[in-house]
């Protein structure tokens, strides 16, 4: 009987810390997810997602939407979008968006694409880069709540 204890409590002890380390985590998503952030910045940094053949999908044009809400308020005066080609090598998530804004009233002289990216790394890191190099300081992330906490 000692011996079926044991072995119960440590199969229960690993349990007990995944599902602690899954609900934590789903806690702190959770609560990004619905966090207003919104402050004057340099830019507004578009995360890519999908696009079908050169038009941004529904979950990539409520991000662009959004964006485009964020610039008409006068949050910043900049927007870069951001993502590379994916499974469509004849568009880029990042030129999807940047031609969504156009068509939708933003000067061309006041969005960036970046094109290359593969991942949320390699994104916010040539943002990081395109920031610098245009004398940009801060920034407003635009994504969706999940995808944000992996930003921050």
């Amino acid at each position: 009987m000692r011996e079926f204890r044991k072995t119960v409590t440590f199969s229960l002890v690993p349990l007990f810390l995944i599902t602690g380390y899954v609900g934590v985590n789903y806690f702190q998503i959770a609560s990004q997810s619905h966090r207003d952030e919104r402050q004057r910045s340099d830019v507004i940094v578009v995360f890519g997602a999908a696009e079908y053949v050169g038009k941004p999908s529904p979950v990539f044009r409520a991000r662009l939407d959004h964006a485009l809400d964020l610039y008409q308020q006068g949050f910043a005066p900049m927007i870069i979008t951001t993502g590379g080609h994916g499974e469509d090598v004849r568009f880029a998530e990042g030129e999807v968006g940047r031609d969504y804004l156009i068509s939708r009233g933003v000067p061309e002289r006041n969005v960036i694409a970046e094109t290359l990216s593969d991942d949320t790394a390699q994104s916010a890191e040539r943002v990081a880069n395109i920031m610098r190099a245009n004398d940009m300081h801060t920034s407003l992330a635009v994504s969706d709540g999940y995808h944000l906490f992996r930003i921050k």
